[in-house]
C-alpha cells in the first residue's frame, strides 16, 4: 500500500474508528478498569490501548478488538459470580 492509499484507507475509516473506540473505552470505564490493567490482562502496551480507544490508526486493530471483548467477557462472568454468591448467602 503507498502512502496516497494508506491515507485514503486512514481517511475512509477514521468515523468507524472513533465510533468503536469509544464505545469500548465507555465499557472499560464501566467495568472500572483502567488503562493500565487493561494492558496488563491483554498484553498490549497503554498507548497503543489508548490510540485504539481514540480512534487513530494502528497495527492489528482486529485483534486489540478481540482482545478488549475477551476481557470484558471475563470481567462480567466474574462479576455475574460474585452477585450470585451474595443472593446465595442472603
Amino acid at each position: 500500500m503507498n502512502d496516497l492509499e494508506k491515507e485514503a484507507f486512514i481517511k475512509e475509516n477514521t468515523s468507524e474508528w472513533i465510533k468503536t473506540g469509544a464505545k469500548y473505552k465507555r465499557l472499560r470505564m464501566a467495568y472500572g478498569l483502567t488503562m493500565t490493567k487493561l494492558s496488563r490482562m491483554t498484553g498490549f502496551s497503554a498507548t497503543k490501548l489508548g490510540c485504539f480507544e481514540n480512534g487513530r490508526p494502528i497495527l492489528n486493530r482486529r485483534v486489540v478488538q478481540r482482545s478488549y471483548i475477551m476481557v470484558l467477557q471475563i470481567i462480567k462472568t466474574e462479576i455475574s459470580k460474585i452477585e450470585d454468591e451474595s443472593t446465595i448467602a442472603i
